[in-house]
């Protein structure tokens, strides 16, 4: 019992970790689709008048540009999804305030708690030291460290995706933004010269 009660300020501290991150990741989402809307709609024009093979281009670059940011709205619908389901089935328990443990009790405790907040911190600095990833292997290291600073009863959603596909989706998506927009402004700057 006083295990789970050390470890659920670390529980509750991954778990709503991504709250933040949820908004400037639609945002970000919404942004690229945007761009890449545009250089769609002006790929869309320019391939009307095929006159040969590179008029099709920025239609073809559009489509390919459109990868990054569904994934990234995968991962955020995964997320919500699978945050909603937690959400759901977490039980929180509250100590008794009519039970108040002795002071030998209450420090035997802490102690206890230290050592065991001890333990974990040292096994996510090992799990963290551990980089055997070939993909982004600091990223791979951090999320098995929150799992093992967590906890093993733990299982936030947060914790049980892969990172890894989710800086890569934002990461991509951030490069598409001004990519297309380029692209756009080529492809405009063609088409009125026609």
């Amino acid at each position: 019992m006083q295990s789970s009660i050390g470890s659920f300020a670390s529980q509750q501290a991954v778990s709503q970790v991504p709250a933040p991150l949820r908004y400037p990741g639609r945002f970000l989402a919404l942004l690229s689709f945007a761009a890449i809307g545009l250089l769609l709609f002006l790929g869309v024009l320019a391939a009307q008048d095929a006159a040969s093979w590179t008029s099709w281009v920025p239609l073809g670059l559009a489509v390919c540009l459109l990868i990054a940011p569904t994934v990234l709205g995968w991962q955020l619908f995964k997320y919500a999804r699978a945050k909603k389901h937690y959400a759901a089935r977490q039980v929180i328990v509250v100590p008794d305030p009519a039970q108040h443990p002795s002071d030998e009790a209450a420090s035997g405790g802490a102690v206890y708690l230290a050592n065991a907040a001890g333990q974990r911190l040292a096994a996510a600095a090992s799990e963290y030291a551990r980089r055997d990833a070939r993909h982004l292997p600091r990223v791979e290291a951090a999320q098995r460290a929150a799992k093992q600073l967590a906890g093993d009863q733990f299982d936030a959603p947060l914790l049980q995706q892969d990172w890894r596909v989710g800086a890569t989706a934002v990461a991509a998506t951030v490069a598409t933004i001004p990519f297309a927009l380029f692209a756009a402004l080529v492809t405009g700057v063609n088409l009125l010269l026609r």
